[in-house]
Parts: structure tokens; sequence; C-alpha cells
């Protein structure tokens, strides 16, 4: 059995062992869910066509709300960057 912590974050660091173990990669997305006090993490793993129709609904978003080129490069920008920080920190 492996025990976590939850960090000040709200976070929880899986072992390098149970990543590798499960080829899952830093920054794997999980759905979580919850059942009688017990909480399952299951990775995301999404289709090229899953990941095409998110990709168009998000394009369709971004210029709903006015959102440009460089508005989208900067928060992709931001978001890597919070991502790295997160892998550097477990």
């Amino acid at each position: 059995m492996t025990l976590l912590t939850a960090t000040a974050s709200n976070g929880l660091a899986l072992p390098r062992e149970l990543l590798a173990e499960l080829n899952l990669k830093p920054g794997t997305l999980f759905s979580v869910t919850t059942n009688n006090g017990s909480i399952l993490l299951k990775p995301v793993m999404a289709s090229n066509e899953e990941i095409r129709k998110m990709l168009r609904h998000s394009r369709e978003w971004a210029q709903k709300v006015g959102m440009t080129e460089q508005d989208i490069q900067e928060a992709l920008k931001e978001v890597r960057q919070e991502a790295k920080k997160q892998c550097v920190s477990s």
C-alpha cells in the first residue's frame, strides 16, 4: 500500500514508481470519483478525435469571447509554466 499526503495547495503527489508502473507522465489528467469514503483516481486518456473536438470547442469559445491568437499563446505559456512548477515540486 502506498500512502499519500495532501499538500497545502490541495494536491497529491503520486510516487514516481507508481507513475512509471502505470506509464503515466507528469501532467496526466485524472477523473476523480468517491464511493463510501474511498477516492478513485482514473487517468483520462483521450483519443485523437476527442482531442480534436476539445480543440475545436476551445477555438469556438475563444473566438466567441474575443480572445486573440496572442491571448491564447500567453494563456498556454502560463499553463505550461504552472505545469512545470508542479512537476518540479513533486
